[in-house]
């Protein structure tokens, strides 16, 4: 008698054990947002969050860190990456748990690719605010959503622009030109042209 009450107490530590430690993760979340700091010291990604699954929906609009472990995979464009290879203003998707202290930590984190290349036709030029604004014809991000929208490119004094083969200044750009545009969306927001072709058939 006396051992299988021994036997029972000890089953029953480790119920209480194993629930103990089940504890530490209080559900799962899902998340997309643009990333506003990389620590590759604490291991951790500041995110800004856009969407959220239900359970966390009260964190949409804030800024969280998100912990990685080791067990943490990180893909961009199909391949696995390591945290240093994350930069700010990157869109992630991120699927992980909640913990008891409320800690968000990523099991899962997709680095949406945000690169365009676009033509289409300049219908507005601002050399004060280094903005172009092209009438979309063809383009890579999100074809069927932009194809005949006006979009708005952000142009700084990084960006390259070609007429015929040749760097020139921002005021050479003019409506109506025919337009080709390659760079990257930051932040999910804004069309930042790393290159600029107004020359498509020297392109």
């Amino acid at each position: 008698m006396k051992k299988i009450i021994t036997g029972s107490f000890v089953c029953l530590g480790l119920l209480l054990f194993a629930t103990k430690v089940n504890a530490a993760d209080k559900y799962p979340f899902l998340l997309q947002g643009n990333v506003k700091e990389v620590n590759t010291e604490q291991n951790t990604l500041t995110v800004e969050i856009k969407t959220t699954s239900a359970m966390i929906s009260s964190l949409n609009g804030e800024k969280k860190d998100i912990k990685l472990y080791a067990h943490t995979k990180i893909y961009k464009t199909g391949k696995r990456i390591k945290v240093g290879n994350v930069v700010v203003g990157d869109r992630v998707s991120v699927k992980g748990v909640v913990k008891s202290d409320d800690s968000l930590v990523a099991k899962k984190i997709v680095v949406q690719d945000m690169r365009f290349e676009v033509r289409g036709k300049i219908v507005e030029v601002s050399t004060s605010n280094n903005q172009v604004k092209v009438n979309v014809a063809r383009s890579t991000y999100k074809p069927r959503t932009y194809k005949g929208k006006d979009v708005t490119f952000d142009y700084d004094e990084n960006t390259i622009i070609l007429i015929r083969g040749k760097v020139v200044e921002e005021d050479r750009l003019e409506v109506d030109q025919k337009i080709f545009l390659k760079g990257k969306i930051i932040d999910s927001e804004t069309w930042y042209p790393e290159k600029i072709v107004t020359d498509l058939a020297h392109y």
